[in-house]
């Protein structure tokens, strides 16, 4: 009897908390930090501003992606340097490879973000471009 009460009181907690927490994440208010128009319907200067903020952002993720790849060189160089006689398990120089893939993959994740707002200012471009015609 307890087992089923206390099931029956954690579904009906479980459903409260999606009702009142579903809402909440439909509604996330804009904390982009424009209290302007959106981008699409933004003057030419604005539009600039824009267009040079993704450039910029492109930039800092291409720094970030070099800094991730040279990392991610700097621990394969450590890895290939220590010989089976120093770690006869494998167990240093497998973390130093999984370190190096971590880094890897973060370097793409960076480069992909890059191109992400390289396209974006390129969109917003070809916008600006057909807004002045």
């Amino acid at each position: 009897m307890r087992t089923r009460m206390r099931m029956v009181i954690g579904v009906v907690g479980v459903l409260a908390i999606v009702a009142i927490g579903l809402p909440a994440l439909w509604h996330q208010p804009d904390v982009s930090g424009t209290t302007g128009l959106p981008e699409a319907q933004a003057s030419g200067d604005e539009m600039k501003d824009a267009i040079q903020e993704h450039l910029d952002i492109a930039a800092q993720h291409d720094k970030d992606a070099e800094r991730r790849e040279a990392e991610a060189q700097r621990y394969e160089k450590k890895g290939s340097a220590i010989t089976p006689t120093m770690d006869p398990k494998g167990f240093r120089r497998d973390g130093l490879k999984m370190a190096a893939d971590s880094h890897s993959s973060m370097a793409a994740e960076f480069r992909y973000r890059a191109k992400v707002h390289r396209l974006e200012a390129e969109l917003l471009t070809e916008k600006a471009k057909y807004a002045a015609k």
